[in-house]
């Protein structure tokens, strides 16, 4: 971001979206320095200036600058009509400059309240303008950046005829690859012009295809181009023994003059190989293959661009070798369709349309799905496969004996014996799920106590009110309030506060009847749902809860005595929306908060 910089300008785009959105911000770099001076209502700032904490915009900004997965966090101040925001921003993967954003909201009205000059906003409108920030600053990012990598890549090009000659000799050759992926031929078959190819413009003395065995200690020479007047280094064309030029996940580039491993130097040594580049055939994230380009006659020092267009021509035989997995439609021996077919990262099935057998089944399915391969219900598996709307024939399908998740694509081919047949692959995707989990997680869980958050007790909360209309029973919420947790923050400091509120947290998420049920809405205020089938237990709940302010907690060394004020709302008897049985709680909350009284479950309540 720094590259991009203009002080003034930003300073300027500030002041218009803080008075269009009338919320107060200033900018600060990845090490935490100003960038620019508060934007807002003047009088506004001052009062913000005076009121606020300058430690707590610090802390926002380590959190936002620190997190792999946020670029954005909204966190409460000491006000509770004050809400702090930082936006990051990225460039190249790495965290740069750090909006630091204040908003008074203009729908909470009661509570510890900063008066603040100028017009509020409400916490929609704060989130929908935080979103607008985050996406106008990456836009405005990535314009600059790729306006600067068309203006260098033009100055490279006036500077160098040569580098354009060669640019156009790569277009050249690689639309000529291209159009292998068409071709009917078998795989190996189809390798050949691609090497050819490839051994052309790069004029080099060899091209080699490998395919790694399953032993992961030997590999079968596929496909090769040897230039004219060079012998080829390989004597054999399987079963060969695999060097350290051929492993690996990423490229090998070595150049005569690049000082390698022992084990590198003594394979080129043994095989008169001057100069290498070894490029991994990638699929399903595992080397099956690698696109190996060797130099025998003379010195040779590779450039990036070569490196580059190989690893494209490495992903040319890779998607080549793809299509002909899912079309099936090698041409040869059943064998060395199976010989291939054995070797890819994902599970090949291959099912005849007429009569429902099984044509095919390569060793990663036969491994994986043994059991329904053995029972022969490998079919009812496959019908398990949730569709997808993303493409036809696209499924998701879970494996409970593995408890892996696959993405499994169908297709209709013509198999080898000339019958049609229904082609099936499946990718694990077990990692990118647990992933996807983990965000979901992240999305509903309250960062600091681990409890369920506002969006997630909403939700239940909606489901409840569902099932007691549907039953005719009855729910209640209880709404929980600290009594002086200001004072705890001002006196102890924050991180003692954070540390009350895990410890409250802990304690009335084990609280019988409450298991699971339990959400931190901001704040110092909870949250917990009584189901129907708790609802008797009302006031024993209610006792519990008071039970667990009854034990000091242990902060700063000492015990430390903390109230709750309780309100509680019945569903739907007092209220049957969420807005409402929320607001009355909050209601019954603060009655109790200003009376200095819990609020009991009434004997109606405890029928």
């Amino acid at each position: 971001m720094q590259y991009f910089f203009d002080k003034n300008k930003v300073q300027k785009v500030q002041e218009y979206f803080c008075t269009l959105t009338h919320l107060f911000a200033y900018l600060v770099d990845e090490n935490g320095n100003r960038l620019t001076e508060w934007a807002g209502d003047e009088n506004g700032v001052e009062v913000l200036k005076r009121s606020l904490d300058e430690e707590e915009f610090y802390q926002l900004y380590k959190r936002v600058s620190k997190s792999g997965l946020e670029d954005i966090i909204v966190v409460p101040s000491s006000y509770d009509n004050v809400k702090l925001a930082g936006v990051s921003v990225s460039y190249k993967g790495q965290k740069k400059n750090t909006w630091l954003l204040c908003a008074v909201l203009s729908d909470v009205k009661e509570g510890n309240l900063l008066g603040v000059p100028g017009v509020g906003i409400n916490e929609k409108q704060f989130y929908n303008a935080l979103d607008l920030l985050a996406e106008v600053e990456q836009l405005i990012l990535s314009t600059e950046v790729e306006l600067v990598h068309v203006s260098a890549e033009h100055e490279r090009s006036r500077e160098s005829e040569d580098e354009l000659s060669r640019g156009l000799k790569r277009a050249e050759a690689m639309t000529a690859m291209i159009r292998y992926l068409e071709s009917d031929e078998g795989f190996d078959r189809a390798c050949d012009p691609i090497l050819e190819i490839v051994g052309h413009y790069l004029e080099v003395s060899g091209v080699r295809l490998f395919q790694v065995l399953p032993d992961g200690n030997h590999v079968n020479l596929i496909s090769q181009y040897t230039a004219e007047h060079v012998v080829s280094e390989c004597d054999r064309t399987v079963n060969l023994e695999r060097s350290d030029l051929i492993v690996g996940t990423k490229t090998l580039m070595v150049s005569s003059d690049t000082l390698v491993s022992a084990g590198v130097r003594g394979a080129m040594l043994k095989r008169h190989i001057k100069a290498v580049i070894s490029v991994p055939v990638m699929l399903n994230e595992k080397p099956a293959m690698y696109l190996v380009v060797n130099e025998l006659e003379k010195e040779r020092v590779w450039r990036l661009d070569e490196a580059k267009f190989l690893g494209d021509a490495a992903k040319v035989i890779q998607s080549l070798l793809r299509m002909r997995v899912q079309k099936t439609s090698l041409e040869g021996s059943y064998a060395s369709v199976g010989t291939i077919l054995n070797n890819v990262g994902c599970c090949i099935y291959v099912r005849g349309r007429k009569n429902g057998q099984c044509l095919f089944a390569n060793k990663r399915t036969r491994e994986i799905f043994a059991e329904e391969m053995q029972e022969g219900t490998m079919e009812k598996l496959l019908s398990k496969a949730k569709a997808l709307s993303v493409a036809p024939d696209s499924f998701e399908l879970y494996h409970d004996a593995t408890e892996h998740w696959y993405d499994l694509y169908r297709a209709e081919i013509g198999w080898l014996d000339g019958q049609m047949a229904d082609l099936y692959t499946l990718y694990d995707i077990t990692d990118k799920k647990k992933y996807q989990k983990k965000i979901e997680q992240q999305a509903n869980t309250d960062f600091l106590t681990g409890m369920y958050n506002r969006m997630c007790c909403e939700r239940d909360l909606a489901a409840a009110i569902d099932r007691v209309k549907r039953e005719n029973s009855r729910g209640a919420i209880l709404y929980m309030d600290l009594d002086d947790f200001k004072q705890v923050n001002d006196t102890l400091g924050h991180q003692y506060g954070d540390e009350l509120l895990q410890q409250l947290a802990e304690r009335v998420a084990k609280i019988r009847g409450l298991e699971g049920r339990c959400y931190r809405m901001g704040g110092d205020e909870f949250v917990a749902i009584i189901v129907p089938e708790q609802f008797s237990r009302r006031e024993k709940i209610l006792r519990d809860v008071n039970a667990v302010f009854e034990k000091p907690f242990f902060l700063k060394e000492a015990d430390y005595d903390c109230k709750v004020s309780l309100g509680s709302c019945i569903f739907p008897d007092e209220a049957d929306t969420v807005e409402g049985i929320i607001k009355k709680a909050d209601t019954a909350m603060y009655d109790s908060k200003r009376t200095n009284k819990d609020v009991k479950a009434s004997k109606e309540d405890s029928e």
